[in-house]
Formats: C-alpha cells, structure tokens, sequence
C-alpha cells in the first residue's frame, strides 16, 4: 500500500453492522419491491418510474457491493465477500474480478507511468498529442456525455461479461496479477447466480415487462454509473505525474473528484461523490465519508466540483506537464 501521510482515526471509519446490514437488505428489498409493485399495477407510467428507479437502486447496490470488494462494509473479510457475491447476482458485475481491477486502479490512479490499461487514468500528455495530431481527433471524436455512457454500457454489459474484459488479463497489462486462476474461475458464481436471478424475474413478470423495463434498467446504470466515473478523475485541475514524482495522497485529495450531490442522489450513489475521501484510505465505509472529511482540515479544504469543472472535464482531455493541468487541444469552431 503506498504511503499515506495523512492518518484516519479508526474510529472515524469502523463500520457499523448495524448501519451496514440495514443498506444492503433495505436497497435489496426496496428493489425487489419494485417488480411487486409492476407485477400488480398494470400501468405504463409505473412501468416507466420502475425503469428509472430500478437503474438508480442497482448503481447503489453496485456501489455496496464494490464497498465489500474495498472490505469496508464489514469488520471480516469472508463477510465483506459473501455479501459482494450476493449483490453481484444483482449487478451481474463479477465480484472478484471487478474488485481486483478497482483496487489496482486506487494504487496507481493518477501515475502516468502505469498508463495505457485503465481508461480513465490514462490521459495523453500536450507533448503526445502534439506528436501523433490524430490522437486528438481521435479524444474529441470519443469524449462527450453521451459517448462516455456508450462506452460505459459497452465495457460494463457486455465486454466484461468475460474475464478478458478486465485489464488486468488483457495484452497491454504488463504487471503480475495474484491467485490469476482463481479470479478467472470466480466470474462463473456471479454469472450463475446472476442467471438464475434475471431468469426468475423474466418467469416471474413476463418476457415483454423484463425486456422493456427490467433489463433496460441495467443499461441506465451503466450509463450514469460510466459518466460519474470519468468525472471522477477527469478534470481540469486533477493531478497526474510520472512514477518517480508520484504521491499517494496527492493522487487521492487532488486526482479524485469532490462531488456535492444533493438527495436523494447522494443516497442512490452511496456518497461516492465524495470520491477524494474515499481515494485517501478505501476502508471508510460510505456512510462515514463525510464525517471524516468533516474533521480532516486537509480534507476539509478540498472544494467541489462546479458545473463549469463538469463541462471543462469532456474538453480538457490532455495532461500538460508544464501547467500540471488538463487542457484542450480542441480546435477553435468559431
């Protein structure tokens, strides 16, 4: 684990079972709780809101289970595990695999000398693009709202439905990946129970309201989840720099966004827009990454991201080493 100046209490961030358990079972059954609801209201504008409400309560199951990956939900491992098994069957997002992935990705983010795998910590520098001028057609060409939740609902639904979707097992990844043949072998218990799941719901209410509300639903996630994601570590004044200068905690306060969601997208997203505090030690639990970035004064002085930083982050696409910013290389339209 890389060095971390800044020293967290435990008793800031001990989680609670309590607090935990009442977030997966009370989002689990209010999900489920949905499709009771359709099953007995034959209306297209319930149809309607349970799309959109189904996708916002899987990404916070999703954010749940990816807390479980961090084994920060509960005290022991073989429960954070289980229950991140479980919640996969709901996500259809494999458990171990996702957890390694994401956890290379906490500690290397924002180290421009382990680009070229996670692709939205692989930012090419001014000197790069200026090198290679279809690189920038290419960014602009990719990089938008909508294009960033295309590739999202590609990369999540579909191109990682095999382990070879992950960049810890594709060709560029050139760093030694742990228990290699187990991760590859434990994407088969989300898809299992992942099956058997969707299969019940599609029995259960129909062929037509899971394939035109239920599974849709799914693809909002990714969507929405995707685009939260790129903002995350995509903006202007992010932080970036090569292995031998590279911090830790530099990475986490400054190269991990402060998001100020308001309710109830606060409470569907788990509080991940309070991504720096997450970023600077991944054990807080969810519902205490407020309180400690509450009584850290480094933590503390961090501000959010304005609208004008949400817009700057789909057109400052480049790390220019000298302004030890993202810039835009996007030529003038006017």
């Amino acid at each position: 684990m890389p060095e971390n100046k800044i020293r967290i209490p435990k008793e800031l961030y001990r989680p609670s079972l309590i607090v935990s358990l009442w977030q997966v079972i009370s989002t689990a059954a209010l999900w489920f709780g949905l499709w009771i609801w359709v099953d007995q209201t034959d209306s297209l504008w319930v149809n309607i809101l349970c799309f959109f409400l189904s996708g916002m309560l899987i990404m916070r199951l999703f954010v749940l289970q990816h807390d479980c990956g961090h084994q920060n939900l509960f005290l022991k491992s073989r429960t954070n595990d289980i229950f991140g098994h479980l919640l996969a069957w709901i996500t259809t997002v494999p458990y171990e695999l996702w957890r390694s992935e994401h956890r290379w990705h906490h500690l290397h983010q924002g180290n421009l000398s382990k680009r070229g795998v996670d692709s939205v910590n692989s930012p090419p520098t001014v000197t790069e693009a200026k090198e290679d001028p279809h690189m920038v057609d290419l960014a602009y060409a990719k990089v938008s709202t909508i294009g960033v939740m295309i590739y999202g609902i590609y990369s999540i639904g579909f191109r990682r439905r095999s382990y070879k979707g992950f960049f810890l097992f594709r060709e560029k990844f050139k760093w030694e990946v742990p228990k290699r043949e187990q991760l590859i072998r434990s994407i088969w218990v989300t898809h299992i129970g992942a099956f058997i799941l969707q299969a019940l719901l599609c029995y259960w209410l129909g062929w037509a309201t899971y394939f035109f509300v239920v599974f849709p639903s799914y693809f909002l996630t990714g969507g929405l989840g995707s685009l939260l994601f790129w903002i995350q570590h995509n903006f202007e004044h992010s932080y970036f720099a090569w292995n031998d200068e590279w911090e830790f905690q530099d990475a986490a306060l400054h190269g991990s966004s402060y998001i100020k969601l308001f309710q109830p997208f606060a409470w569907f997203t788990a509080n991940i827009g309070l991504h720096h505090v997450h970023h600077l030690n991944m054990k807080i639990p969810n519902y205490r990454l407020e309180a400690v970035r509450r009584s850290i004064p480094e933590v503390a002085a961090i501000e959010p991201l304005s609208w004008s930083d949400f817009r700057n982050s789909f057109v400052c696409l480049f790390w220019d080493e000298e302004k030890k910013r993202k810039v835009s290389l996007k030529p003038d339209t006017e």
